[in-house]
């Protein structure tokens, strides 16, 4: 279990509030799914801190509920940290409406694009022009190159790929392809199909 990935939960009742950080022990899960499913005080579930991802801890919230957001740490302690990147430019272009959603948007993430050490539109062009990825750009005569706005090419592209810049990272977000996901009959929720 990697301690540094973690999803701080807030049960926000009228009479009480209860934090949790997942993944937590066994104990602590069944307290708060008493509180979460209390007839006397309807709590709220509400992701109040997430470091991987401290979108998912910003209005508007997505509906929480307690098995979505348990599934959705242990998530996210399987990705890698480009997996993680991939997720946080993923989920701007597609903000969630449910922690669900957000659990189906970790699978996927392996075939999205993350250029290290891009973090704007003239780093974007230059790695454009240097790695040959515009047709057109690379039918230019040699002498021409030093002429391109190298911020209008990187803006281009990221156009192009509805790309993201993420903590001076890009990503290719457009590319991500979410799977089929089917309901199981087994106790995850959602998997593969």
């Amino acid at each position: 279990m990697n301690v540094g990935k973690t999803v701080r939960l807030g049960l926000l009742g009228r009479n009480y509030n209860m934090t949790v950080d997942l993944p937590a022990p066994q104990w602590l899960l069944d307290l708060a799914a008493m509180c979460a499913d209390s007839t006397v005080d309807t709590a709220e579930l509400r992701v109040l801190e997430c470091p991987e991802l401290p979108e998912l801890a910003r209005p508007p919230w997505p509906k929480a509920d307690l098995d979505s957001c348990i599934r959705l740490a242990d998530r996210l302690n399987t990705l890698t940290d480009w997996e993680v990147t991939a997720l946080r430019a993923v989920f701007v272009n597609n903000y969630p409406d449910t922690i669900e959603d957000v659990v189906r948007m970790t699978h996927g993430l392996g075939n999205v694009p993350v250029v290290r050490n891009v973090g704007n539109d003239y780093q974007l062009g230059q790695f454009v022009l240097d790695n040959n990825l515009n047709d057109d750009v690379s039918k230019l005569p040699s002498e021409l190159l030093d002429c391109l706005d190298l911020g209008q090419l990187g803006r281009l592209q990221r156009k192009m790929d509805d790309g993201v810049f993420v903590d001076g990272d890009y990503v290719a977000a457009g590319q991500y392809e979410a799977p089929v996901m089917e309901e199981s009959q087994t106790e995850g929720g959602m998997e593969l199909c």
